[in-house]
């Protein structure tokens, strides 16, 4: 247990039991408890900061508790419990605040409380807790259970929030029809007022289904925010160190967040019922979401992506960075990580997979830098890029993938692919995969240097690469392809009679299959057999 406060550290302090409450599991500790409350909160008006005591025990309540500014409860190993009825269990708000203006400094450390919504009447719900239009919260060693359709903890427009070491355990979506699959266990939410939160920190907490025999399960989200205003951002959010063991919906929602911090957190099989992806960041179409940090947190067995960078046309994302994150999933539906509209990102030192789709998409996103990533054992594509232009595709180690290691696809240009190591890829099906394939619909101007493509072992057991390098159709014009290291073709492919190969002075990619008059320069090919109709091909 937490080494408790002293009341000296305060300038008064009031245990419950001195004003009636008994702890017995039956008798309704309500009024006793609030009464407690009320004397703190004088206390702390005109001595500065009250202690309250709920000493261990199980305290029943009929109603709803106000806790008012500079007050602290101290309540560890002390069983809080909705007596009847569905009711906030802790609030600070009276109605009618605004901005950051009221009661604020509260403090609540330790206990168990416990909304008991498995017995709530359909379409009942409540939070647990609220703190709305105010300053300086904290909620430390608190456990949370079963709560019925809203939020284990709602912070409102809240300036400079602290929740650290808490347990949310056990929710269900009370509503007819199954509508609250979203609710998080903490909502990051704006107020009537048009009051944005900042400076939250969510750290060393966990989500997932409730351990004391009640039968709910998961949180629609660990974290996040489902409503906003035009204009208006959380900033400074920090989401650290937690863990979420399963969700109905997302893990964590960034919705029109910026400027914060998604780091080192466990999340765990994300979308039993809704979207599914570990953490998405989103807005909406008046915000320009960015500046989110998401580093080094651990994503499993998620059913859309680890990481979603979901903007749109007419709201982009911009300026966030996805690093050294470990990700796998053996049923994800969509890419592990994916950059939709999302531009001057980077994504590196990640390690992917196994995972089922692609690794990595870049769709409609440009100005983006994906270097130094890890991804292996994919279902389909290691990288695809679409519809994104002037992105650098560095230093990534590409193997076993699906389909292609890399795909360039549609309306992609101006992309520079360097430094790259793919080997193995194309494995679903034998000689019909690339390592590096550029779409018929890619446009102009990408270049394709320095990388090394190793097609890996071949025969009785093994689908090899249908070509290193590969080109489809007449759209893509002035490709560079140079300073390319290819090995493990057993001779050299064109197959295309209208294709014209360059190779001065050096040799040349084995099977590379190329339609459109390309020219490829200084590209060193190791470990091959040429034809003899093709030897020439091959002289250093």
């Amino acid at each position: 247990m937490p080494k408790l406060l002293s009341p000296r550290t305060f300038a008064r302090a009031f245990d419950v039991r001195a004003f009636g409450a008994k702890g017995d599991n039956s008798t309704n500790d309500q009024a006793a408890i609030q009464a407690a409350l009320d004397a703190a909160a004088t206390a702390a008006t005109t001595e500065g900061g009250a202690l309250v005591v709920i000493p261990p025990g199980k305290y029943k309540i009929s109603s709803g508790l106000l806790v008012k500014s500079d007050v602290t409860i101290q309540a560890y190993g002390a069983y809080i419990f909705a007596g009847a009825g569905n009711f906030e269990m802790l609030r600070n708000y009276e109605g009618g605040e605004s901005g950051y203006t009221g009661k604020s400094r509260i403090t609540v450390l330790g206990g168990t409380w416990d909304g008991k919504g498995q017995s709530w009447a359909i379409d009942n719900s409540a939070n647990i807790m609220a703190f709305i239009n105010c300053k300086a919260i904290t909620v430390r060693d608190v456990t949370i259970r079963n709560v019925a359709s809203y939020h284990a903890i709602e912070v409102q427009a809240v300036d400079g929030a602290v929740i650290d070491g808490c347990r949310f355990e056990g929710f269900k979506d009370n509503t007819t029809g199954t509508m609250r699959v979203f609710s998080e266990a903490i909502q990051i939410d704006v107020s009537g007022s048009s009051t944005a939160c900042k400076n939250v920190s969510v750290t060393n907490c966990y989500q997932g289904p409730a351990e004391d025999g009640s039968g709910l399960g998961v949180f629609g989200r660990l974290v996040g925010s489902h409503t906003d205003a035009a204009g208006l951002f959380h900033t400074g959010i920090r989401i650290i160190g937690n863990t979420s063991n399963g969700s109905l919906d997302n893990s964590v929602q960034a919705y029109s967040w910026t400027d914060s911090v998604i780091a080192n957190n466990t999340l765990l099989s994300p979308g039993s019922v809704g979207d599914g992806s570990c953490i998405e960041v989103t807005g909406n179409a008046a915000n320009v979401v960015q500046r989110i940090v998401i580093d080094g947190n651990t994503c499993k067995d998620f059913k859309i992506a680890a990481v979603y960078l979901n903007g749109a046309s007419g709201r982009e994302i911009r300026d966030c960075t996805v690093s050294n994150n470990v990700i796998t999933a053996t049923a994800n539906t969509n890419p592990a990580i994916s950059l939709s509209f999302a531009n001057y990102c980077t994504v590196i030192g990640n390690s992917l997979g196994p995972t089922n789709n692609r690794g990595i998409t870049i769709s409609g996103s440009h100005f983006n830098n994906i270097n130094g990533n890890t991804i292996r054992s994919t279902g389909a594509d290691g990288i695809f890029l679409s519809g994104s232009a002037q992105c650098l595709v560095a230093n990534n180690r590409i193997s076993d993938t699906g389909w292609h290691g890399m795909l360039i696809g549609a309306t992609s240009q101006n992309n520079f692919i360097q430094g790259n190591y793919f080997r193995k890829c194309g494995s679903a099906t034998h000689n019909t995969y690339s390592g590096i394939q550029i779409s018929n619909l890619a446009n102009n101007d990408n270049c394709i240097m320095g990388n090394r493509i190793q097609r890996g072992e071949t025969g009785t057991g093994h689908n090899a690469m249908r070509a290193a390098i590969e080109i489809l159709g007449t759209t893509p014009v002035d490709i560079s392809i140079i300073f390319n290291s290819i090995e493990g073709w057993a001779e050299y492919s064109n197959t295309a009679a209208s294709s014209t190969v360059t190779t001065p002075q050096t040799t040349f990619n084995s099977r590379a299959i190329v339609t459109g008059g390309e020219a490829f320069l200084q590209n060193l090919v190791t470990d091959i057999t040429p034809s003899a109709a093709t030897a020439n091909q091959h002289r250093a």
